[in-house]
């Protein structure tokens, strides 16, 4: 994990200062294959966010936020959706697009 990680810590800090990096981020994990689950784990983990206290801080549990991170579906968990995608800046629509 650590060469990827490190990969893609290099990849993002040539990003453009005016660009979300996460989005980038996003962007790019998607179009190598990444399947969309293990991408928004990575960037809950690349941005060092702390699920039970993001969940502690918004009155929710952190079982409900886990189970928005790992959802297949494109229905269910909305406030948990919307409580990650605005942690990490970007719209519900981009992290929890339906799989094509």
């Amino acid at each position: 994990m650590n060469k990827v990680q490190n990969w893609l810590n290099n990849k993002v800090k040539k990003i453009n200062q005016g660009k979300n990096k996460n989005r980038e981020a996003l962007e790019l994990l998607r179009n190598l294959g990444f399947p969309l689950p293990s991408v928004r784990r990575g960037l809950v983990v690349m941005n060092d966010i702390s699920i039970k206290r993001l969940a502690e801080g918004n009155g929710i549990s952190s079982v409900a936020l886990y189970a928005a991170l790992k959802t297949h579906r494109a229905n269910g968990h909305g406030r948990g959706k919307a409580i990650l995608a605005d942690a990490l800046g970007l719209e519900v629509e981009e992290m929890f697009a339906p799989v094509e």
